[in-house]
């Protein structure tokens, strides 16, 4: 018979059977709530309660037998009280998500439905095979108590262990994030460690908590080949991440990058505020912000740890977000301590390198560039955005100075690279790079045109230029990714 199927069905045969059992169920719950009530009279509310008895007995033993293919007696009857806290579960689930998408989104009530259907099905799926019929023979308690066991008998992280690093993005994706996810993961397997990496696919085409339900159904189905998960972000990798390792009791590392919310807020309003100034004043936020504020706040308070890249931001985040202090840690970025000899410029071209949006302060840039033009006809402003990694920093090593007066930068690596190739830079007061590299480079406020024309002005004379290339010679702070990764162990081991 199977050779009478097509390959795809066969490949793909327990989703499809889980589908059947679930129209099958639903099927029974109609025609027995129409018999109870229509045939044999009962009252509507006692005949649903009825129904759903039924088709719930029906949804269980074909999942359990049928779909699952679970045949172990021994175990049923606390299979069936779990199955029945995930079916009440999903009942506030449903009306959960219906919510946010029908108020939050303004999504058709219909088309909220279909969405919400198939994000509870798919919920569903991985808990049953997961957490209800696994035929492992061990509990699922027993099942969590294994946490560290590899299957060759070695135990947990004494030498080397099994991490799931949760990222929105990876290479090829373009970004700070995604380079860092890169070079931690390649120095993790260099120590011995087993690594997976999750990153966005299909999430980035789909709306915000839609994106993060799809994510932790994808977290859940890595959690048992890893000890515990290191997560990039706070809300789009790290929110459905932290929910899943509460759920399989396993720990959490989230490593904050930038700051969602506070991206969000200026895109939408336009309006230039810094990061500190954000939360200091914290403005009046829509229905999608609100719904970050607290997400975020939820996923930084359940993680084991948070770790933040500079102490100014961790004071920030502190202090709003009402961390417990000795949850959290600072992992510095990763700094070469040698530079790799960038060419000489030929003309006096300021770059400045990144994303198009409204906080990276593109507009006032060239605006007060155009200002120092009008004194120093030499000097050329080149702006590049959606460069892959390599691209850019071939530009950025033949360039003249890297400019970024970004409304607020919490730790650029693109300054650490101009560092690397011994080229002056110009960046924002506002960043946690600050007080490491204020005697190594200019430092402007960001909202302040003057100030950055000014600075632009200082930087083309050539005795200065001299001078700014002289100090970032002597720059010679290292932290590689070894200590990195060792850190992030460490941090793990005393969790």
């Amino acid at each position: 018979m199977k050779d009478l199927l097509p390959p795809q069905i066969i490949k793909h045969k327990r989703p499809i059977k889980f589908l059947i059992a679930g129209g099958t169920a639903t099927a029974i719950d109609l025609l027995s709530l129409y018999f109870f009530t229509d045939i044999l009279g009962i009252w509507y509310l006692f005949s649903a309660c009825l129904a759903f008895t039924v088709a719930f007995f029906a949804s269980f033993f074909l999942q359990k037998f049928w779909t699952f293919g679970d045949n172990d007696k021994e175990r049923m009857y606390r299979q069936m009280s779990v199955y029945l806290a995930v079916a009440l579960t999903n009942l506030l689930l449903n009306a959960i998500i219906m919510f946010i998408l029908v108020d939050g989104f303004k999504i058709w009530y219909m088309a909220a439905q279909l969405m919400a259907s198939g994000l509870i099905a798919g919920e569903s799926y991985f808990v049953y095979k997961i957490l209800i019929f696994n035929k492992s023979g061990l509990t699922v308690d027993e099942k969590m108590s294994t946490r560290g066991a590899w299957p060759d008998g070695r135990q947990g992280l004494a030498g080397s262990g099994k991490i799931l690093i949760a990222s929105g993005i990876y290479p090829p994706d373009l970004g700070g994030p995604a380079q860092y996810a890169k070079n931690l993961t390649e120095h993790l397997l260099s120590q011995n460690h087993q690594v997976k990496v999750l990153s966005y696919k299909l999430e980035k085409k789909l709306p915000t908590v839609i994106r993060h339900i799809l994510y932790f159904f994808r977290v859940i189905s890595r959690l048992n080949s890893a000890d515990f998960i290191i997560a990039l972000d706070t809300f789009s990798a790290g929110l459905p991440a932290v929910l899943a390792a509460k759920i399989f009791s396993k720990k959490i590392i989230i490593r904050t990058g930038g700051d969602f919310l506070w991206e969000s807020y200026v895109e939408r309003s336009g309006q230039s505020v810094t990061l500190k100034r954000f939360y200091e004043k914290m403005p009046v936020l829509n229905f999608k912000e609100k719904l970050i504020l607290a997400l975020s706040r939820l996923a930084m308070r359940q993680a084991s740890a948070v770790v933040f890249s500079t102490a100014w931001q961790r004071e920030i985040f502190m202090k709003y977000y009402g961390l417990n202090p000795a949850q959290t840690a600072i992992v510095e970025n990763y700094y070469s301590g040698k530079a790799r000899g960038g060419a000489e410029p030929e003309a006096k071209n300021f770059v400045w390198l990144g994303r198009m949006i409204k906080l990276k302060n593109v507009d006032l840039l060239k605006s007060a560039f155009a200002q120092a033009r009008e004194k120093n006809k030499s000097l050329t402003l080149e702006t590049y955005s959606g460069l892959e990694h390599a691209a850019a920093m071939k530009i950025l090593s033949a360039c003249y100075a890297l400019i970024l007066p970004s409304l607020s930068e919490v730790s650029p690596n693109l300054i650490l690279e101009a560092i690397s190739f011994n080229k002056p830079f110009i960046c924002t007061r506002e960043t946690g790079f600050y007080e490491k590299l204020k005697d190594y480079g200019l430092f402007v406020d960001p909202l302040d045109k003057t100030d950055i024309t000014n600075k632009i002005l200082f930087l083309a004379d050539d005795y200065n230029y001299r001078q700014s290339k002289s100090k970032i010679a002597n720059f010679n702070f290292s932290h590689s990714w070894e200590e990195i990764g060792k850190e992030f162990i460490n941090l793990y081991k005393n969790l």
